[in-house]
């Protein structure tokens, strides 16, 4: 499968749980107080973000784009979202506390993959004499 297919593949799946635990979270009623469900809507907020950061890598990769920080990127911010929006789902509807000191290293997964994305776009801009 290229590059362009998984990124919009995993774009898609992102974004439509995302609809669904956004939608969860908001008229859900199994929070224990205001700061769980303030921890999922943020979650939420950062699954979809990354879900249309997915859709432009592949739209990028569809025209041409492809690179090893492209790849690299699409790679990070997945990995951000399943762990930095994951653990705390899976934190917040009280499935596992155990996971929570991973939170952070998603949230560092997501700041690299939009450096990969930056360095990509460096590499692939025109030079101009």
């Amino acid at each position: 499968m290229c590059m362009d297919k998984i990124f919009i593949t995993l774009a898609g799946f992102f974004g439509a749980s995302g609809v669904a635990l956004g939608a969860y979270a908001s008229h859900g009623h199994i929070f224990a107080d205001d700061a769980a469900r303030a921890s999922m809507q943020m979650a939420v907020q950062y699954q979809m973000l990354h879900a249309l950061a997915l859709l432009a890598l592949g739209i990028w990769a569809r025209g041409g784009g492809r690179s090893v920080p492209l790849l690299a990127a699409g790679a990070l911010f997945t990995l951000g979202i399943l762990v930095f929006s994951g653990f705390i789902y899976l934190r917040t509807l009280g499935l596992t506390d155990a996971l929570r000191g991973f939170v952070p290293s998603g949230g560092v997964a997501l700041m690299a993959g939009w450096l990969c994305a930056a360095v990509a776009a460096w590499r692939s801009a025109p030079t101009r004499a």
